[in-house]
């Protein structure tokens, strides 16, 4: 994709957002106060510098409404003492709307998701290389630094391999989604030969192929049994859309050459079993334990759902499960709770911290953002492959929240964010016309 010097600049912002994103990853996924508070003003700094610069990143009203909300939401926490020794947490909440700005002007900039995808593609490269790397000649360690836990299994800069399988599954659905664009485009090319399609479809898919694979196998590697099976559903889910696509013509694959397509797949194929093989042992010892830890996980929810009764409307404030979860613990339950530091259900932990009150804002907000997004699919073509992949990113990411708290780190968060920014950035955009 060649840009202009005009396009690239408008294109800074956007180079902002992956910066931070980049940055967050490195920092153990922004997983301590420290780094928590320092990406968050890294975010803050970069959308203040970038609604300075940049006058046509204005705040639409959903943007307004975030930041009236949060206002509210902090100025009740602070009366009611639950910002104390909980900044971080608050500033992070402020900085994921920032995040959802800064991806929503990307996704308004004119080839904007387009450079923001590119942009994630090379940050999933970056991170599988070195998360695959670290793991072959360091297991225990990360930067040199012993692990707290999964000393054997792959976590990349992250502290929990759960949350690495998370980030990892967000990679691989990226990559599928522009191998298929890539492929898609050079089908539309209906007057070249074969092998000038196969050509051009080798050039552009260097990038999502390798980092694809890349991912793929460090995906394996973190063991995460949710993770795995999450993933795998969302790209299974992915391959039915592709497939109604072509049954109902709706892309623009024109006349479809199989050749190209069946040399290309068989190779990636290759390349999975060989990569299963290799690591695939250590998934399915995972999954011969599936129960042995759902007893704790159990006794954690319990814990949590009886927390939750004690404030149910607007929860105990952000950052309080540790404190909170002692309300809900029993002689015969003690132990397995104070063995773990989060509900592993993102939901659960979002019930305890803000009530039944922030749960229902949060959903409405989620649900206005997909029906905008889910309606921009429906209205343009150029950019539907992207969109889709956001729903499934999105899907992914809450999935798989259902059984860990990838959710609640700031690295995976962000990400998450700023990619429902492009969606209903690009959505509105084409929804203008």
């Amino acid at each position: 994709m060649e840009t202009s010097p005009d396009e690239f600049r408008n294109h800074v912002p956007t180079l902002g957002a992956a910066v931070i994103v980049l940055a967050a990853v490195v920092m153990f996924g922004a997983d301590t106060p420290v780094f928590s508070l320092f990406a968050s003003a890294l975010v803050l700094f970069i959308t203040a510098l970038s609604a300075f610069f940049f006058a046509e990143m204005r705040p639409t009203f959903l943007v307004l409404l975030m930041f009236v909300l949060w206002v509210a939401f902090f100025v009740f926490s602070l009366s009611a003492g639950y910002t104390r020794g909980a900044e971080e947490h608050y500033l992070m909440s402020l900085s994921a709307i920032a995040m959802f700005w800064l991806g929503q002007y990307g996704g308004l900039t004119s080839r904007g998701i387009e450079f923001a995808w590119r942009l994630f593609l090379w940050i999933g490269l970056i991170f599988s290389l070195f998360a695959f790397f670290q793991h072959i000649t360091s297991p225990g360690s990360i930067f040199g630094i012993e692990k707290p836990y999964h000393a054997g299994r792959l976590t990349g800069s992250f502290l929990s391999s759960n949350t690495a399988a998370t980030f990892l599954g967000v990679i691989v659905v990226t990559t599928i989604a522009q191998i298929y664009r890539t492929w898609r485009i050079s089908y539309s090319k209906a007057h070249d030969s074969e092998t000038k399609v196969l050509l051009d479809m080798l050039q552009n898919t260097v990038l999502p192929a390798s980092t694809f694979l890349f991912a793929f196998v460090s995906l394996l590697l973190t063991a995460s049994r949710a993770g795995i099976a999450t993933t795998f559903c969302v790209v299974f889910l992915f391959i039915l859309w592709v497939l109604s696509q072509i049954m109902f013509q709706k892309s623009t694959f024109g006349n479809v050459r199989l050749g190209p397509a069946i040399l290309l797949t068989s190779g990636l194929v290759a390349v999975f079993v060989l990569f299963w093989q290799i690591s695939g042992g250590n998934v399915a010892g995972r999954y011969d334990s599936v129960f042995d830890d759902v007893s704790d996980r159990a006794s954690m929810l319990k814990a949590s759902y009886a927390a939750y009764q004690y404030k149910p409307i607007f929860g105990h404030g952000l950052g309080s499960l540790n404190e909170a979860k002692l309300l809900g613990v029993d002689p015969l339950t003690n132990g397995s709770v104070m063995s773990q530091n989060a509900s592993h259900n993102f939901f659960a932990q979002t019930l305890v911290q803000t009530g039944v009150v922030g749960v229902a804002v949060l959903s409405i907000l989620y649900s206005i953002i997909m029906v905008k997004i889910v309606h921009g699919i429906i209205l343009q073509q150029r950019y539907s492959t992207y969109l889709i992949g956001i729903v499934l990113i999105s899907l992914l990411v809450c999935i798989h929240s259902l059984f860990d708290y990838a959710l609640e780190i700031p690295a995976v968060m962000l990400t998450h964010i700023w990619f429902l920014g492009l969606g209903f950035g690009t959505s509105i955009r084409y929804a203008k016309g």
